[in-house]
């Protein structure tokens, strides 16, 4: 292999990266805008009426969808490719992410497995007060999300250098 073919072997593979940030980011900020779009779906159910309780169920269900999506993305595509290249303070922010979701698991869980359709149905007041709770907590680590990873994908999307 002569160096040319070298150079063009290695840009070649700069630019894969490169394109799959770009995808990678466009895919995570699709996952966030479904993911808030769910919850504001929650929201517009939660006012002093209570509602079709199969229409909460399909709400609940599709933002449990969307979060699973979401975390399965980070997991499993997002966070590897950056960390391939992360620098030191971008290495903490990823763990800081996966630390909070890490935290935030077992809260939702079991936020989910409290909340039976039946008992919300039962107690509508006190789901709506939970359930505010829930939605900010994952309000915020979406903004999280997006103040940490999406300047980290864009920055692997420049291109190949010269």
């Amino acid at each position: 292999m002569d160096r040319n073919d070298h150079s063009a072997s290695a840009r070649s593979g700069y630019n894969g990266a490169v394109e799959v940030a770009f995808v990678l980011l466009a895919r995570l900020k699709t996952v966030h805008e479904e993911l808030l779009v769910a919850l504001s779906g929650l929201e517009a159910l939660l006012g002093p009426e209570v509602p079709d309780p199969q229409i909460l169920a399909d709400v609940r269900q599709h933002l449990r969808q969307c979060s699973v999506e979401r975390t399965r993305l980070l997991e499993d595509e997002v966070y590897p490719l950056v960390a391939k290249t992360a620098s030191g303070t971008e290495q903490k922010t990823i763990e800081a992410l996966r630390a909070d979701a890490a935290r935030f698991r077992p809260i939702s869980d079991t936020h989910v497995a409290m909340w039976t359709s039946d008992r919300i149905m039962r107690t509508w007041p006190k789901y709506s007060n939970a359930s505010a709770s829930m939605r900010g907590s994952m309000r915020r680590r979406i903004q999280s999300e997006q103040e940490a990873l999406y300047p980290m994908l864009e920055a692997r999307t420049l291109g190949a250098p010269d």
